[in-house]
């Protein structure tokens, strides 16, 4: 049995060669640029399992951009749904207002 992590890097790999000018592997920082969160929001992905690197031992790692980004997107979507959930109901004064 192949390991999934296996196929995504050779995935990765053919996606980098077919598309030369496009950022498609990248260092944390790049990743991190890319998918506009902060180089130690990728440490605790990590840490937390939602996010393996593609490459690289510990300090230089290699991520597939595109899945940094889905993950950085994910992320800010289950944020809203929860902010909408947890916000106070309007009040009266505010209905009326409307």
């Amino acid at each position: 049995m192949t390991d999934p992590l296996d196929e995504a890097r050779w995935n990765a790999l053919e996606e980098a060669r077919s598309n030369p000018g496009e950022a498609i592997l990248g260092d944390l920082f790049k990743a991190a640029e890319v998918a506009k969160v902060m180089p130690n929001t990728l440490r605790v992905w990590m840490s937390r399992g939602k996010l393996k690197p593609l490459f690289g031992e510990p300090g230089k790692e290699i991520f597939h951009i595109p899945t940094v980004v889905a993950v950085a997107e994910a992320g800010r979507e289950a944020r809203r749904k929860r902010t909408q959930k947890s916000s106070p109901p309007h009040s009266a004064l505010d209905q009326l207002a409307a």
